[in-house]
């Protein structure tokens, strides 16, 4: 078994003496398997652990990704960044979590291997909205402190699924650090972890060994809880209707064109929290899906938006304005495509974020390389269709992903245009902070390469109480009602999902 473990041991005390981080991987056969399983046989003991897939059709959803046991976290504690090691060492600092972040990636020197050519390893986290006032003068925006504002870990062990191939590349991340003198046993203790793994594929138990152990200990204290309850909103229907007038006289004194109004949703549930994103995902499949377990919350994500992408130096942002659902067949499906695509104030709204969305990437592009690559082409989903753009450049080559994160950040999809004034009035109008809801998850890879998507669609799940949110894009001409009932329209499948996971555990016993 172990003569098909890369690099092998020879190869590996070579390059040891070089870098810093050496993945050690193997490919098996796994076509009896889905990223559902394997994350309950990989990861679901874990404390801190995630599974990142996709539910787009074709290349962009080819591989999913699974990982745990961080050798690495970072998260925000109030106003100081906090670095954790393996061994339970930690250190503060009070510096730009992105700062900080920059700093690990280039203290590391990474083997990167040409078979290993996605995501391997290198961190996985999220960013919230309001880290925004870190980097940006915005009055009345505060922190979140029930959540970090940033948490990322390292994963020691990384999963990667080949939808494509059906094939389970197990990757176990090797750090060499200051002990180049133990490579013989680095190398040992990756090899029988890498046997332990794929064991656990071919022997793994079913779903009752998911949540076990400490990780079950986290969210052991909803299991008593009643699930009629019912949903507490931070907006009533009028005080709601009142922001979005308030907002319309911004933009008629030409202050903003647009702002986004959110409304957060609060349910308790007795449901566990992977069961909450095993039914989000069947109801509301999109090109990001994500259940990130962090020791004391969980998120719950399925996204239909980039935040932006970078690869091989090339940077990447999607704008996502525009809406209608889908039709209950394919005549239907193609009159309201072509009512989206002619409404000439769906467009207008939608062209005001694709040029944002070029004076971001602006910011940080060579000059010159910023193109509109894809414009107000309609995407299916599964109940709705959406206005797409795409905007491409070539970053810089004194920057990176820091850059490039605080350049785009937040969307001006869930802020509005001009983006700070936007926020400024949303910070003014929103009863709450919006932590990490229209924040970013995503990761940063050894190799340079980033993906992110926009938190919405997304729950938080702490201690048995489910936080949601959803906002309205407003221009001149909304009807604040119909603002009122489209977030009420995008919170509906969260909300739903709690429902059919508790319905699950009810029927078929799935805790």
């Amino acid at each position: 078994m172990r003569r098909l473990i890369k690099p092998d041991r020879e190869t590996f005390n070579r390059l040891g003496k070089d870098y810093d981080i050496i993945p050690v991987f193997k490919t098996v056969p796994a076509d009896l398997e889905t990223p559902i399983s394997l994350y309950v046989k990989l990861a679901s003991y874990c404390r801190e652990s995630f599974l990142l897939e996709s539910g787009e059709l074709g290349e962009k959803s080819r591989y999913s990704f699974i990982g745990s046991e961080p050798f690495l976290t970072l998260y925000t504690l109030g106003s100081d960044t906090v670095v954790q090691e393996e061994n339970g060492e930690r250190w503060r600092s009070g510096d730009d979590p992105l700062n900080v972040l920059e700093n690990i990636f280039k203290s590391l020197h990474v083997y990167q291997p040409e078979e290993l050519s996605v995501f391997w390893g290198g961190a996985v986290g999220y960013l919230s909205y309001d880290m925004v006032k870190r980097w940006e003068k915005v009055p009345g925006i505060e922190e979140e402190s029930r959540w970090p504002s940033c948490y990322f870990y390292f994963p020691r062990k990384v999963f990667i699924y080949d939808h494509k191939k059906h094939l389970l590349t197990a990757v176990y991340v090797a750090s060499i650090n200051n002990n180049r003198d133990n490579l013989e046993n680095i190398y040992e203790k990756a090899s029988k972890e890498l046997e332990n793994i794929l064991n656990n594929v071919n022997q793994g138990q079913g779903y009752q060994c998911c949540m076990e152990g400490d990780a079950l200990e986290k969210v052991a204290s909803c299991s008593d809880l009643s699930t009629d309850l019912g949903v507490r909103r931070s907006f009533t229907k009028a005080s709601f209707i009142a922001a979005v007038n308030r907002a319309k006289e911004y933009i008629r004194a030409g202050e903003i064109f647009q702002v986004v109004l959110s409304r957060q949703a609060q349910q308790e549930t007795a449901a566990l929290p992977f069961n909450i994103y095993r039914a989000l995902r069947s109801l509301n499949p999109s090109p990001y899906q994500f259940y990130l377990f962090f020791p004391h919350f969980q998120m719950i994500g399925s996204s239909p938006e980039m935040l932006v992408r970078l690869e091989k130096g090339l940077a990447y942002t999607k704008p996502i304005a525009g809406t209608r659902p889908r039709g209950q067949d394919e005549k239907r499906d193609f009159s309201l495509a072509a009512e989206l695509s002619k409404d000439e104030k769906e467009r207008a709204e939608h062209m005001m974020l694709v040029d944002l969305g070029r004076n971001d990437l602006g910011r940080v592009c060579c000059y010159g390389s910023v193109a509109v690559i894809k414009l107000l082409e309609i995407e299916y989903f599964s109940h709705v269709m959406h206005l797409v753009s795409e905007v491409r450049g070539k970053i810089r080559p004194e920057y990176n992903f820091t850059h490039l994160l605080r350049a785009v950040f937040p969307a001006g999809t869930v802020s509005g245009a001009p983006k700070v004034r936007a926020m400024e009035i949303i910070a003014e109008l929103e009863p709450l902070p919006r932590g990490p809801y229209a924040g970013a998850v995503g990761y940063v890879g050894f190799n340079g390469d980033m993906d992110t998507c926009i938190t919405i669609r997304t729950l938080l799940f702490d201690h048995g109480q489910a936080f949601i949110q959803a906002g309205a894009g407003i221009v001149a001409d909304s009807d604040p009602c119909r603002e009122y009932e489209e977030t009420e329209h995008k919170m509906a499948s969260s909300l739903r999902a709690i429902s059919l996971a508790e319905e699950w555990e009810n029927d078929f016993n799935y805790r």
